[in-house]
């Protein structure tokens, strides 16, 4: 294990570390970091030993960085939820119709997760986007019709095993939206399978607009038309960093998968240095043709060679 000082960066060594002190600035502070890195080094064996990725980025910060995402389009989310919420309600109301936005439901879900990923990521959102679910409609049926389902004979049992299988069917909509080609069910298992150990951080990311939504309240609802795209923002921010740590979980696999061991490792200093000093020959070689032709450039300007001979000489040394 490498460690290195918080306070100046200096490399340190194993006496510098029995010592607790920096052989550089004499900061003391290195047992804190020493302390730190263990305790991240002990918490990725876990994970990767048990085949999950925990969500390591705490909900305050992952709320920070919605509001971040959100500045300069809080009037382009409201705008988007109230028609989402208007559309939805609309069709509800009307006698027999209404049965219709138990089918459309899941393609709105589909595009207003799209939308808040997007805003998310920082692209360019339009109030369009929550219509894209429909471009994907067979699925979103699907995603909804079996979620709801499995959610409901979960509830048969108790309420709380039902609410803990939402949790764990939370992210069906932002995989599909990264992935159309994945399928309904396959979408479940994928939202299982991250949500493995994260669901009580996400039920405690919910915990914490509970105060937003007693004010949203009192505004007689008003309130909801940023507070929910301010929710789904946050929850597009959860699922990103459960997506990156799926992602580092994958690489992690494959670099210890004995198939690709074999494979060239562009990280491995020994391989990294190998291709440094073919970098810096071939900068020697180009180097050393430029001052030959320039020396044997100036000899022709002196009038020392002939226009063939500098041509032969020329071509002899660029290898024409």
């Amino acid at each position: 294990m490498i460690y290195n000082c918080p306070d100046c960066g200096a490399l340190l060594k194993k006496k510098h570390i029995s010592n607790r002190r920096c052989w550089r600035c004499e900061s003391s502070s290195i047992v804190e970091a020493i302390n730190s890195t263990n305790q991240q080094t002990k918490e990725e064996n876990r994970t990767q030993k048990s085949g999950t990725f925990l969500s390591t980025t705490e909900n305050k910060i992952l709320m920070i960085s919605a509001r971040e995402s959100l500045s300069g389009n809080w009037g382009l989310t409201a705008r988007a939820f109230f028609l989402y919420f208007f559309i939805l309600a609309f069709i509800g109301i009307i006698p027999i119709i209404g049965l219709v936005t138990h089918i459309i439901y899941g393609a709105f879900n589909l595009g207003i997760a799209g939308f808040y990923l997007k805003i998310s990521r920082r692209g360019k959102a339009k109030i369009s986007d929550i219509f894209k679910g429909f471009e994907n409609f067979g699925t979103s049926i699907g995603m909804y019709l079996l979620s709801g389902v499995f959610v409901l004979l979960w509830s048969i049992l108790l309420i709380i095993p039902g609410f803990i299988a939402a949790l764990s069917y939370s992210q069906i909509y932002f995989i599909v939206n990264d992935d159309p080609t994945t399928g309904g069910f396959e979408a479940i298992k994928k939202s299982k399978r991250i949500m493995k150990g994260n669901k009580w951080k996400l039920f405690c990311l919910c915990c914490r607009f509970s105060g937003w939504i007693i004010l949203c309240i009192l505004t007689l609802g008003i309130g909801f038309f940023w507070l929910v795209p301010y929710a789904g923002v946050s929850f597009a921010k959860f699922y990103e960093d459960l997506n990156s740590n799926d992602r580092n979980l994958s690489n992690y696999d494959d670099k210890n998968n004995p198939a690709n061991q074999n494979e060239i490792n562009d990280e491995d200093p020994k391989t990294q240095k190998n291709i440094e000093y073919n970098e810096n020959s071939n900068q020697e070689r180009d180097y050393d043709i430029k001052e030959e032709l320039k020396r044997h450039k100036e000899l022709l300007d002196e009038g020392l060679i002939t226009e063939e001979q500098y041509k032969l000489k020329s071509d002899e040394i660029l290898g024409l």
